[in-house]
């Protein structure tokens, strides 16, 4: 369904503060020679050097975006500017050499002018972000200016107990600076979409016990990593991290409402967008993400209001991205909505024409052909969207889902396989892929019925393969009625019906009071469980309330009960 797909647009929300440079090329080039004293060694002067020759580069870059017209007109300091940038380029080694006693430096970056500008115009509207790079900063000069100090009370220091202490502050320092250092790349690479090595980087900052400015950014900095490789529970700990050490900052909330997405725990990512909107009501950012899990909860009228509160905020948040939403998804969502599922494929089909790679087209589409029933179409367009997006795993859910309609399980189960090893932690994988073995389980039993007459339940084995998953799947989200259901109705089967009342009772406890969808299928398997066991009045009681509230089967059951009669 559309909302299968979508929930992609919000992990290219999450990515787009980080995009490289691309296009037009500047170079810039600087060389820096730290000449050594008694007290350092190798590791220090490099990390010395190392930092003063990207702070020549960086002021280089920030006196030539400053002349340029429209970053005038963002009314930033030139301090500002440098800051900003710190966060988008990346400095690359081109040679250094230690003698013993000088450690020299050349250094580049390597940037598109254009491609910072417009990102240092979109942190300058994220404020958090531009608050934790301006802390770093910060430290990262208070750093150095301790450096300085503590280099020479060294020199005029001659007891030897008060040069052993302040060459231990020293070295401390020097490890502060090393963490610093460490954060900075682990930021870069995310701008170029190196995650492991990020990941990396970041957990070698951490090792260095960096202080707590810097290991906030440091968490934030693995926890994105994490959620981009769609290890979501780690993201989520390393983002828990960052709350502990600064619980006023709404990009950790709504990084963590991202990974709650990934996980399937819709309920916890709109907790976490509403806390990141009261901490900042115009985190245009949450917004966003919070109206791509209302989409996942087809709640689609606050998915609606969410997202023109978003583009309100930042009308120009990405403008293409931005006019992709307004012209193409909006319509979307408005005829999938209204059951116009003809105009929402057409209007998909012209999205495709004018951008094939734009926003998941294919993914969205191939979930209005699934629901129509066009299965072959629908199989094809998942089978192009795997291709060509990096976030698959969603699309590989969308075709298993398909192939199980088709009764296709085999294929099912591979794309199924395919989607946990991708995100080992989604919830509907393991729901999903438990109801093909729920649904082939059915068979089998009506297969040796038609045969044998009666059926031994131990002799279905796909009923505890579809348990497992079930298992699994509220293990990663034990609030979702959907595997309760299924897996009260998979004991069912079994014969173990006390095991299925838990499950009903459970679903029951865990459903908003307005759902009446999980309302009506949790009566109607309640029923099913009562009419296995003969108990009559109350099956017909359940069946009335599920029937009542729209459940066909459960309408199917009465009328079997009136025939009866």
């Amino acid at each position: 369904m559309i909302r299968k797909s979508l929930t992609s647009i919000v992990l290219l929300c999450c990515m787009f503060f980080f995009n490289p440079a691309l296009a037009e090329t500047k170079y810039f080039v600087k060389e820096y020679a730290y000449q050594a004293s008694d007290e350092d060694s190798k590791n220090s002067s490099r990390t010395i050097a190392l930092r003063e020759v990207k702070r020549l580069l960086l002021e280089e870059i920030g006196t030539y975006l400053e002349s340029m017209t429209v970053v005038k007109n963002f009314q930033l300091e030139t301090d500002q500017i440098t800051t900003l940038t710190a966060g988008i380029v990346k400095t690359e080694i081109v040679d250094e050499k230690w003698d013993g006693h000088t450690y020299w430096f050349k250094a580049k970056i390597v940037c598109d002018p254009a491609d910072v500008i417009k990102s240092i115009d979109n942190l300058r509207k994220d404020l958090d972000k531009s608050k934790e790079l301006e802390s770093i900063r910060r430290i990262s000069n208070e750093l150095f200016r301790e450096n300085e100090r503590l280099r020479k009370e060294l020199v005029s220091r001659q007891n030897l107990d008060e040069r052993k202490k302040k060459s231990e502050e020293y070295n401390r320092n020097i490890n502060q600076l090393n963490a610093s250092e460490w954060l900075d790349k682990s930021y870069n690479y995310i701008v170029n979409k190196e995650f492991d090595k990020s990941i990396e980087a970041a957990t070698a900052s951490i090792a260095l016990n960096p202080n707590k400015d810097i290991a906030y950014s440091v968490y934030m900095n693995r926890g994105i990593a994490y959620g981009q490789i769609n290890q979501h529970d780690k993201a989520i700990e390393d983002f828990n991290k960052a709350m502990s050490i600064n619980p006023n900052m709404s990009n950790a909330y709504a990084h963590r409402g991202i990974a709650f997405i990934g996980k399937g725990q819709y309920d916890g990512a709109i907790e976490d967008f509403n806390k990141a909107i009261s901490i900042n009501p115009n985190d245009d950012f949450s917004y966003f993400g919070r109206a791509c899990t209302y989409l996942e909860m087809e709640n689609f009228d606050k998915a609606i209001v969410d997202f023109k509160k978003a583009f309100s905020i930042n009308p120009n948040f990405d403008d293409g991205f931005n006019n992709a939403v307004r012209i193409y998804v909006l319509p979307v969502i408005m005829y999938y909505q209204q059951g116009q599922y003809d105009k929402a494929i057409e209007v998909l089909s012209q999205a495709i024409v004018n951008n094939p790679k734009g926003l998941n087209y294919y993914s969205i589409r191939g979930g209005i052909y699934d629901k129509k029933g066009q299965y072959d179409q629908a199989i094809e367009d998942y089978s192009k969207a795997i291709v060509l997006y990096t976030n698959t795993y969603k699309d590989y859910q969308g075709r298993g889902g398909v192939y199980k309609n088709q009764k296709q399980y085999s294929k099912a189960i591979e794309d199924f396989n395919k989607a946990i090893a991708i995100n080992p932690g989604a919830y509907e994988s393991y729901l999903k892929r438990g109801l093909v073995y729920y649904q082939m389980g059915i068979e089998q039993v009506s297969e040796l019925t038609a045969k044998v007459g009666r059926v031994n339940p131990n002799e279905v084995q796909s009923f505890d393969t579809a348990i497992l998953d079930f298992n699994k799947a509220i293990s990663i989200n034990q609030s979702r009625y959907n595997a309760y259901v299924v897996r009260g109705m998979s004991y069912i089967f079994k014969g173990q019906h006390d095991k299925a009342m838990v499950d009903f009772e459970k679903a029951m406890s865990v459903i908003p009071k307005d759902d009446t969808k999980a309302l009506a299928a949790i009566y109607g398997g309640r029923g099913i469980l009562y009419m296995t066991q003969g108990n009559t009045e109350k099956a017909k009681s359940d069946f009335q309330r599920a029937c009542s509230i729209g459940e066909k089967i459960a309408c199917e059951a009465l009328e079997q009960f009136s025939d009866k009669k």
